[in-house]
């Protein structure tokens, strides 16, 4: 299972959850231990940040996707965006090739219990509501690949290789290029 999409969201849990800790626990020593992790995670989380892999994995994991970054703020989003369409541009310009439509994605089960993957990659839809395009408008294909999530089934939490596989099968979404 491919580790990078994850590393933004798990950063991101975990200094949600050192900040309540450090606001809320009524024992001063592990406020006092979760002020110093904030410190120590900021700087490997900043460091993150500035990683244009890990961006671009999280924005092409189906299930976290520029809506992650549209959930925290902006300009977060905006960022992501921009690096995104870059990447995209420099692999079109040397890939134009496009591949065949083989058979269309493999619809999958929701997860019926909460798990770590559900919980960083639960963000409201309403967060990539700015995302939205009209399905009707013939565009071009980063437009298309902003529309996935919500033309396709997004597969499970833990195997989004699966889910790109079969994504890249399917001719509404002609993201083939990206697997």
């Amino acid at each position: 299972m491919p580790t990078l999409p994850y590393v933004l969201p798990v950063y991101a849990m975990m200094k949600r959850h050192l900040q309540h800790h450090a606001r809320t626990n009524s024992i001063q020593s592990i406020r006092i231990a979760c002020d110093a992790g904030l410190l120590k995670l900021e700087k490997y989380y900043s460091g993150a940040k500035a990683n244009h892999f890990n961006i671009l994995a999280s924005v092409l994991h189906p299930h976290i996707g520029l809506k992650f970054f549209a959930a925290h703020n902006e300009s977060e989003k905006e960022i992501a965006q921009i690096i995104f369409e870059h990447a995209y541009a420099e692999y079109k310009q040397r890939y134009e090739e496009r591949s065949k439509v083989t058979k269309p994605p493999v619809p999958s089960e929701k997860p019926k219990a909460k798990s770590f993957l559900h919980d960083i990659c639960d963000v409201p839809m309403d967060a990539a509501s700015d995302l939205d395009s009209d399905p009707t408008v013939v565009d071009d294909e980063c437009a298309r690949f902003y529309r996935i999530h919500q033309t396709h089934d997004l597969g499970a939490e833990d195997d989004p290789l699966s889910w790109w596989k079969y994504a890249k099968a399917s001719a509404d979404a002609d993201i083939s290029a990206y697997s």
